[in-house]
């Protein structure tokens, strides 16, 4: 009775063991180097290394032919999954199909919307950022209003999800939407007739001259439209004098494609051929990046600001810098990720983020620091809890 009681209590687990193993094994790990976007990828059984000797399977079997009880295999599988994710590091996860689309997006500069974020709190959405001349911001929203209907549909008061919401915000099939929200201060509703668009987010929105001899551009991520928009603040000043100095804020910037942070140092060096970073696996060969020498602009000093919340790419760009002496790198101790992840789509929906070599600046350094001094309130790369609508 014992050995049975103490199988059932582990039937479930093994189930998800069972399906992460047969979502992960069939399909294809040969990329490229970090930087992809999501892309559909054909099963490949060769790559499985067939080490399993099948006894999830065949407990798996044993299971869905004789468990006492029915069980939702979906929860389970991606409990397991996660699970499984945790053995190995604090940047690889699974990534929900909502957490997937919101990824999509952000990373692709580009979203079909009202141009708002939201945050949940308790039972209610609110505001928290409102995209300037978006539809939301003509409409009048503002920071702090609380939505309580779209369209005549609830959505405060009860438990509504992110994806829920987010698909009442970006109807398909509707042009225009009628919001009832409680502006922040206030007790009575309102309602705001919203369009529906498409929304650019920047991510080198901010850049000024602090003086007529240096340029200051801020960088929220690298995403796909980065570099574009690093370029054009600096042609916006450089136009009459493209002898400047540059002042580029990486505070607070996770990262992203890898490609656009490279673009972006390249212009900062003038030679040819310079070794920016590489990335090396135990399943990926050692690749290079370096310099083209093709530089549209001349840049003069370098600063480079960072802190605490600076990862991955921020990383890469400033290590690079430092360790060439292009310029002085000036703030707090960097986040310290120095790990390349890849993301592979899940045939039933979500995605793996896995992580698959780590990174190194030009003179050796590993950007990574131990996990165990990552604090936990931000160890993963996970999607903002803020949702984009």
């Amino acid at each position: 009775m014992t050995t049975k009681k103490n199988i059932r209590i582990w039937e479930p687990l093994l189930v998800g063991l069972a399906a992460a193993i047969g979502l992960i094994a069939g399909y294809n790990m040969n990329f490229d180097n970090a930087g992809h976007k999501l892309l559909d990828i054909p099963e490949i059984k060769e790559n499985y290394s067939g080490k399993a000797d099948g006894r999830i399977e065949e407990i798996l079997r044993f299971i869905e032919s004789n468990y006492v009880d029915s069980l939702d295999q979906k929860i389970i599988s991606i409990d397991a999954v996660r699970h499984i994710l945790r053995q190995l590091d604090p940047h690889s996860d699974y990534i929900g199909e909502d957490e997937l689309t919101d990824h999509n997006e952000k990373m692709e500069g580009a979203y079909r919307g009202i141009g708002i974020e939201t945050l949940k709190l308790k039972d209610t959405f609110y505001v928290t950022k409102v995209i300037e001349q978006g539809p939301a911001y003509k409409a009048g929203l503002k920071l702090g209003d609380a939505i309580i209907s779209v369209d005549n549909q609830l959505v405060s008061g009860n438990q509504k999800s992110f994806s829920s919401v987010r698909d009442l915000l970006k109807a398909e099939d509707k042009n225009k939407l009628e919001l009832s929200v409680i502006p922040f201060g206030e007790k009575s509703k309102e309602t705001r007739a919203v369009e529906i668009s498409s929304i650019n987010l920047s991510s080198a929105e901010l850049s000024y001259m602090p003086d007529e001899s240096t340029v200051y551009v801020k960088l929220e991520r690298f995403s796909d439209n980065t570099y574009e928009q690093f370029i054009e603040s600096l042609d916006y000043y450089m136009k009459d004098n493209d002898n400047l100095n540059l002042i580029l804020d990486l505070r607070n910037n996770p990262g992203g494609y890898l490609p656009e942070a490279i673009k972006i140092l390249s212009q900062l060096f003038k030679e040819k051929d310079k070794l920016l970073t590489y990335t090396e696996g135990m399943n990926r060969k050692k690749a290079e990046y370096r310099t083209t020498g093709k530089n549209f602009y001349t840049i003069n000093k370098l600063a480079i600001l960072i802190n605490e919340y600076s990862a991955s790419g921020s990383e890469i760009l400033a290590g690079a810098v430092q360790d060439w002496d292009r310029g002085v790198v000036i703030g707090r101790e960097s986040f310290g990720k120095g790990l390349v992840q890849e993301i592979f789509p899940l045939r039933n929906g979500g995605a793996l983020r896995l992580t698959v070599a780590k990174y190194y600046t030009p003179s050796g350094r590993l950007i990574q620091k131990s996990y165990r001094s990552i604090n936990k309130d931000f160890e993963a790369d996970s999607v903002d809890y803020q949702t984009r609508l």
